[in-house]
């Protein structure tokens, strides 16, 4: 979608104030966030740093898995059960942070 009409409006300190917490507050531009307004569509607060790092490290223990089940798969020694277990586990952590940023 281009951007190429541009619309200059007026208001009042109050409503440029929140104009300026709710941008801060979802990380967008005033404009994104006037758009995204306009469109109907929920605004949503930016997720904290560490959640970032928090999943990222999660995904490099779900990789690691992968990688030790590939090497006990290819020996024969694999607990499938216990690894299963684990995958549930990690899979499920992984949700519930992913619903608890979401949800605020």
């Amino acid at each position: 979608m281009t951007k190429d009409v541009s619309i200059r409006i007026r208001t009042n300190p109050r409503l440029r104030d929140k104009l300026k917490t709710l941008s801060e507050k979802s990380g967008l531009s005033k404009s994104a966030v006037i758009r995204i307004l306009i469109d109907g569509a929920r605004l949503r607060e930016m997720p904290p740093l560490d959640y970032h790092r928090m999943t990222a490290e999660l995904h490099a223990i779900g990789n690691n898995l992968n990688q030790i089940a590939r090497v006990a798969n290819a020996s024969g020694l694999i607990d499938a059960a216990g690894y299963m277990a684990n995958v549930s586990a990690l899979n499920a952590a992984l949700y519930q942070i992913k619903t608890a940023v979401i949800r605020g």
